[in-house]
């Protein structure tokens, strides 16, 4: 949601922009891809990410197709894709083969691309460095995480990674004005200096619970797991403090905790 217009992808590869106000459909396009994430909105141009590793952007105004960027996707990966972030001019996004870009919302242009975490390994799934989380934006740093990749701080005007460290995670960044707060692939919960990555402590009282993204509130760092539970972990010293829901909560509804699975391409 932006300006006055709400936008919505579907899996058919429909882009659809809705009047704010009253729901009224504004224009309707097809990007020719099935459309995993939410679009972003920048100053004249909506960014779409799809599932075939392409950057669309239908025009701010009516729609129009003003170009798209691809990348080639990996033979397997896993399902999801990562949402665009807008930063000024920017649309910044994670792609499957563990790579950052980002585009000029405005024209197009590719302002610069970085390899985050090439892959690794012999087979595909050991390969597997899918960045299928938006990225996180702090004054002019960037913060990214993969899965079997690095979790790392770049520049955001050049891409330059200051530092990365590896790491597996699936699930957005938390983040405050000194620390990012990152939930692996199997549950563990981490909180790492913001300025140089190292570690400031982590949580295995939650492992393969299915957690979501970890969610910063005041002097704690929330998650809530698939049985229902919302866990407070105090920033300082990572107590678990936890309530019970009335119900369930499913994995698409968690802020970034949707399940993955590989998927393959043909």
């Amino acid at each position: 949601m932006g300006s006055d217009l709400v936008v919505v992808g579907s899996s058919d590869g429909d882009v659809i922009a809705l009047d704010a106000a009253t729901g009224k459909v504004r224009w309707r396009v097809l990007v020719n891809g099935e459309i995993l994430s939410s679009p972003a909105i920048g100053p004249r141009a909506v960014v779409v990410r799809t599932a075939d590793g392409k950057a669309a952007r239908p025009g701010l105004a009516d729609g129009r197709n003003s170009g798209s960027r691809n990348r080639a996707v990996p033979r397997l990966s896993l399902r999801g894709v990562a949402r665009p972030t807008i930063a000024g001019d920017l649309a910044i996004c994670g792609f499957d083969n563990g790579k950052v870009m980002a585009v000029s919302s405005i024209d197009g242009t590719v302002a610069w691309e970085t390899p985050v975490a090439p892959p690794r390994g012999r087979t595909e799934l050991e390969r597997l460095v899918d960045i299928d989380t938006a990225v996180r934006v702090s004054d002019q740093d960037i913060f990214v995480v993969g899965y079997q990749g690095k979790v790392a701080m770049l520049a955001l005007d050049t891409g330059q990674v200051w530092w990365s460290h590896d790491a597996s995670s699936y699930r957005s960044l938390g983040i405050d004005a000194d620390n990012i707060y990152m939930a692996s692939a199997d549950g563990e919960i981490a909180a790492l200096t913001a300025r140089t990555g190292a570690e400031v402590w982590h949580q295995k009282g939650l492992l393969h619970r299915g957690i979501s993204a970890p969610a910063v509130s005041d002097d704690a760092v929330v998650v809530a797991d698939f049985e229902g539970y919302v866990h407070w972990l105090d920033q300082i010293n990572r107590c678990d403090r936890r309530a019970r829901l009335h119900r369930k909560i499913p994995h698409q509804q968690c802020a970034g905790g949707r399940g993955q699975y590989p998927r393959r391409h043909q």
